[in-house]
């Protein structure tokens, strides 16, 4: 064998190392790399939608509650007001009358 056929399988052989690398590494980052990264968002969106959801379910509650306390605090405020007002009407009737 001459040098220039040595130079040559040298030459071809990190070649092909140099391609076998690249193409291990596309197929490792589209078989593996990708599908993993893929995964990993929709389980962490999955995640982020559950919390959003359940934050939404205890602030529809929180406000139903707040609501509630507001519908009979001015209930009672009403209530009060027109106690005052029918007082105020009968000692205008006994001053008039």
């Amino acid at each position: 064998m001459n040098p220039s056929d040595i130079n040559t399988l040298v030459g071809v052989g990190g070649n092909l190392g140099a391609l076998g690398f690249i193409y291990w590494l596309v197929w490792r980052t589209t078989n593996f790399t990708l599908p993993n990264m893929v995964q990993v968002f929709r389980d962490t969106l999955e995640k982020n939608r559950e919390a959003h959801d359940n934050s939404l379910t205890q602030q529809r509650s929180d406000f139903r509650e707040i609501l509630v306390e507001q519908r009979e605090y001015f209930a009672e405020r009403i209530e009060s007001e027109q106690e005052k007002m029918e007082k105020f009407i009968e000692a205008f009737k006994e001053l008039r009358g």
